[in-house]
């Protein structure tokens, strides 16, 4: 009478506790779940903006930019050249202005 009535009950909390683990695993695996499809969700974003910013990035407009940039050191080279020539040229002409003085004096 009492064991079979003590054996049932321990039974029925053995039977609870089961499902009661079992309640906790699933709800585990659902959360570990979520957090993957989460991070999923954030890797596929970073991935589609980084594939928009390189799409922004286009090689074209960098070929444009560096011909623009080599157009301008090209003008500078120009610049610096003719300055150096009147460099040469003012120097010249001191010294012409210096000899011409020492010969009148």
């Amino acid at each position: 009478g009492d064991s079979t009535k003590n054996t049932s009950l321990s039974d029925g909390a053995s039977h609870r506790r089961q499902v009661m683990r079992d309640a906790q695993q699933l709800a585990q695996k659902k959360e570990a779940d979520q957090k993957r499809a989460l991070r999923r969700t954030k890797l596929r974003s970073g991935i589609k903006s980084f594939g928009n910013a390189l799409q922004r990035m286009s090689p074209a407009k960098w070929i444009d930019d560096l011909e623009k940039d080599q157009g301008l050191a090209d003008m500078l080279e120009e610049i610096n050249f003719e300055n150096e020539e009147d460099f040469k040229r003012r120097e010249i002409c001191r010294e012409a202005e210096a000899a011409c003085l020492e010969a009148v004096l």
